[in-house]
């Protein structure tokens, strides 16, 4: 797919979405969501996002890769460390340096210069290790996403969505795991370590 075929797609979608009296799917218009790109690879999947991005059309790109050998997969090991082991300090400092918490570099040396702010943190990390004890990975997990507003965190980007859907359905493949095969924390450990 070359740069003239993706802008005459671009422009017949945005025909789509903008002839909302003559496009309609039973009684609605046409929206966004409502039309899929297949293309081959991820260059050209990024090129599409690109050019419907410019022409002001949303988009979600949507891969077939392995969701275990994402940036996502790392992010959830990573702020699983800093639940296991909240008084680490450094497992904490990764924690909040993912894009799920979104912290800078400011942001996470204030809060260590903080002692009553840090040692909060740290209590709400122990806090979610003991509802992964005593209500499984789910319930800690939430509480987790919760705490540091993923959806908010992850949405402000612009592949925010896809990585929203990474970490979610990390999250449900890693409690099917655990129920089917019994995993401790070490054993999903192993299960996002990164390839």
């Amino acid at each position: 797919v070359g740069p003239v075929t993706i802008s005459v797609d671009v422009a017949e979608i945005v025909r789509l979405l903008t002839a909302a009296n003559h496009v309609r799917i039973g009684e609605r218009a046409v929206e966004p969501r409502d039309i899929a790109v297949l293309v081959r690879g991820n260059r050209r999947a990024e090129l599409m996002q690109a050019a419907l991005r410019a022409a002001g059309v949303p988009s979600v790109v949507s891969q077939a890769g392995n969701v275990f050998e994402s940036d996502e997969a790392g992010e959830l090991h990573g702020m699983l460390t800093a639940v296991a082991a909240p008084r680490d300090a450094g497992a904490l400092r990764t924690a909040l340096a993912t894009r799920t918490f979104g912290y800078d570099a400011a942001g996470i040396a204030a809060l260590g210069d903080d002692d009553t702010a840090w040692q909060a943190l740290v209590d709400r990390f122990d806090a979610m290790r003991e509802t992964w004890t005593r209500h499984g990975f789910v319930a800690m997990a939430e509480e987790l996403l919760a705490f540091a507003e993923a959806r908010t965190h992850l949405l402000a980007a612009t592949d925010g969505a896809r990585r929203l859907t990474n970490l979610l359905q990390l999250v449900e493949l890693t409690e099917q795991a655990v129920e089917e095969h019994h995993l401790t924390h070490a054993g999903i450990w192993l299960l996002l370590a990164k390839k």
